[in-house]
Formats: C-alpha cells, sequence, structure tokens
C-alpha cells in the first residue's frame, strides 16, 4: 500500500510478466510522476496540463514566463479532464471554447478560492491467485 498527499504516484495497472530460470516474475510498477510544468499541444491549443499551482504561484510573485515539457497529444481525451466530472474541466471549455479559461483568469478579482478538505491518496496492490480446473485443447495432428 502507498499513500501520498498529492496525486504524485503512478502505479501500472497492467503488470509485467519476467521470465526468470525459476519460472515468472509479475511485477507491478509504482514511480513517482514528474512535478513539472507541462503543456500539451492538442487541437491547434497549447493547454497547461501539469504544474497549475506552480504557475498561479510564479505569476503571484510577479514571473510571467517559466520552462515548461511541451508534448503533442493527438486527442483532447488524452488530457483527462472530464474525469472529475466537474463541467469546468470538460473538453469543450478547453478545446473547442472561443476563449478558453487563460492562466491570469485564476489570479483575477473575480476568481474565487475555493476550500477543499484534504485527503490523501491510498494506491492499493493486490495479487491474487487462483486454480482452476479447464478442459485440455487437443493439439492438431501434424502433417508427415
Amino acid at each position: 500500500m502507498f499513500t501520498s498527499h498529492a496525486p504524485n504516484i503512478a502505479v501500472s495497472s497492467v503488470p509485467v510478466l519476467r521470465r526468470t530460470p525459476a519460472g515468472f516474475e509479475v511485477i507491478v510498477e509504482a514511480r513517482s510522476r514528474p512535478n513539472f510544468v507541462m503543456v500539451a499541444r492538442v487541437g491547434g491549443r497549447v493547454v497547461l496540463h501539469n504544474g497549475v499551482h506552480k504557475v498561479l504561484a510564479l505569476r503571484a510573485r510577479g514571473r510571467s514566463h517559466t520552462f515548461a515539457v511541451a508534448h503533442d497529444l493527438q486527442q483532447p481525451a488524452q488530457l483527462g479532464l472530464g474525469q472529475s466530472g466537474l463541467s469546468m474541466f470538460s473538453d469543450p471549455n478547453y478545446i473547442q471554447a472561443a476563449r478558453p479559461p487563460l492562466v491570469a483568469d485564476f489570479a483575477s478579482p473575480v476568481a474565487v478560492p475555493v476550500l477543499m478538505r484534504a485527503t490523501v491518496n491510498v494506491y492499493r496492490l493486490i495479487a491474487q491467485v487462483e486454480e482452476i480446473q479447464a478442459p485440455a485443447l487437443t493439439l492438431p495432428a501434424t502433417a508427415s
């Protein structure tokens, strides 16, 4: 079990099988996610994909530019914006809108602070082994 105060642990949901001299190893990877300012180029726009809080903190200190890792996405769905179910994070607001939300919007006088309850992300890994009896498949006869 892994815990973190931020969603900064990437756990692979598909295990890796590795052959060893004694059989196989089943490996599930859990590693830290990079915590860079990241922008994604998608649908003709550049979207701040990671590092919103860092960018807002830099802006509050008077910085207007920062370094970022840029990557290209094929589809807006790869941004993962609609996962929270909040309409403000839907694709139409970011990709299809005539004017998408800008970093400056979140630092303007009309921005409203939103208080959220502190949470901890828990990543639980479970391995289950079960033996079942299945009918054997007959091998086809080989041509001689």
